[in-house]
């Protein structure tokens, strides 16, 4: 892949990161909320359509070498915090969650049954919720390293694009399936995987048409279009949850989500520079991993300040909210260059000689 074509990209995936942390600092401000309801009809599946963007399977790749690969990048970080997390969350209680108002209790059983479950929903995962997101990733790489496993005798592009939209139709209707038949949550969100795995697949359509469409004169503006339209589309639903499985309308959702992240796409495609925004693009999962610390602190032990945060006026809400966004991603950055350096492991990364 090209450099100019990564740097976009982790620009992208950045911006992509930084909305899911900023829907995750005002999803309980009151004022906010519409804000928030547009940031999370679309902010996970973009950052899986960028996955898929970038996702690729060397040839020959056999799949127990594959799995090991990534589940020493994905989950061996998300079993490790999994348990780790559950220390400041007996010392500190509740807020950990997705939810402000869930019970105070500390179940720790209850959250070690979910760490190997692997979802975040009805209560797992309390410790650090964010993490849900791991094994669901997990999971749809699986899935698509078969996908790439069926292309690979494919050179024709059109053939593999075939493929790949027809992945997509099959990822959508399941997931419309999986979303209207009531069941028992499945473990490592594999439901909500099938979902995902239409942005994902989508993604892959994007990486092949890329040399066709890239730097052409009018993609900002096209971006800005889509962007618009995105937004309009998204306005009727109901609130989107992807960790629980919840997207009100699921064609609206999977509609708007797409023509959401494309805008997105044509918008910052061509980006040549922000070194911001790429260092957080090259650290999604150390970022994933602690950025809640912060977010709980403000949201639950600063008195006045997090009152003002949850139920203050909308300029408070904001500036508080801006502050907050900083503080927690800038507090990432400790943890992240230390296991770097020491133990890169744990936050995906090979150790480098």
């Amino acid at each position: 892949m090209k450099k100019d074509r990564i740097v976009w990209v982790d620009i992208l995936r950045g911006m992509s990161m930084l909305l899911i942390v900023y829907g995750h600092i005002i999803i309980h401000c009151d004022k906010l909320s519409p804000l928030n309801k547009y940031i999370m009809s679309f902010h996970v599946p973009i950052f899986f359509m960028i996955s898929g963007f970038l996702f690729s399977v060397k040839e020959n790749t056999k799949y127990k070498d594959f799995i090991w690969k990534k589940f020493k990048r994905i989950m061996i970080p998300y079993f490790v915090f999994g348990f780790l997390f559950l220390i400041p969350f007996i010392l500190f209680g509740n807020g950990l969650g997705a939810m402000l108002d869930r019970e105070s209790e500390i179940n720790i059983f209850k959250n070690i049954f979910g760490i190997f479950y692997g979802n975040g929903h009805d209560g797992l995962l309390r410790q650090n919720s964010s993490l849900w997101f791991l094994p669901c990733i997990f999971v749809t790489q699986q899935i698509f390293y078969f996908v790439e496993k069926l292309n690979e005798k494919y050179k024709n592009g059109s053939k593999k694009i075939f493929i790949y939209s027809l992945t997509t139709i099959i990822a959508l209707v399941l997931g419309f399936v999986s979303y209207s038949i009531p069941h028992i949550r499945l473990p490592w969100g594999i439901d909500v995987a099938i979902v995902l795995s239409f942005f994902f697949a989508i993604g892959k359509i994007i990486n092949l048409l890329y040399d066709k469409w890239k730097d052409k004169k009018y993609n900002k503006l096209i971006g800005i279009v889509l962007l618009i339209v995105g937004y309009i589309l998204s306005a009727p639903n109901t609130a989107v949850s992807c960790m629980n499985h919840e997207y009100g309308n699921y064609w609206l959702f999977a509609i708007s989500a797409v023509v959401t992240s494309l805008g997105f796409i044509f918008f910052i495609q061509g980006w040549k520079k922000n070194r911001i925004l790429e260092y957080i693009g090259n650290n999604t999962i150390g970022i994933l991993i602690f950025h809640k610390l912060v977010i709980v602190l403000f949201q639950t032990k600063l008195g006045i300040i997090s009152t003002n945060l949850l139920h203050g006026n909308i300029i408070i809400q904001i500036a508080i909210s801006l502050v907050v966004l900083v503080l927690s991603v800038s507090s990432c950055l400790i943890p992240i260059e230390i296991l770097k350096r020491f133990c890169p492991i744990l936050i995906g990364e090979k150790r480098k000689s």
